[in-house]
């Protein structure tokens, strides 16, 4: 089995953008796409935790968007292994046809 490229330090992972910012900077900056919106990281720390019997692991990583560069740490399943993906573009909007006869 292949290892996990999220652990490795400087590897390039993204995560939600609500997950980096706060829901409300997100909602201001990113209107309705603040739930979709992913950003780029860069790992810097990996920690592998045991707390009562159950093993977790914490990710810190270095997100850097205009004016702002945020570290955040979060757990391993936030996070997605290399850059994110383009967001989708909207459809091209389609001529309608009115069934009701125009009359200039």
């Amino acid at each position: 089995m292949a290892p996990d490229p999220r652990l490795v330090i400087g590897a390039t992972v993204h995560a939600k953008a609500k997950h980096v910012r706060s829901p409300v900077e997100c909602a201001k900056v990113y209107g309705s796409l603040s739930n979709v919106k992913m950003l780029n990281g860069t790992v810097t720390a990996v920690e592998r935790v045991m707390t009562s019997k159950q093993h977790s692991t914490w990710l810190t990583a270095r997100f850097e968007v205009p004016n702002k560069v945020y570290v955040k740490r979060l757990g391993l399943l936030n996070f997605r292994a290399g850059p994110a993906p383009d967001p989708a573009l909207p459809p091209p909007p389609t001529p309608t046809s009115s069934s009701a006869p125009r009359i200039a």
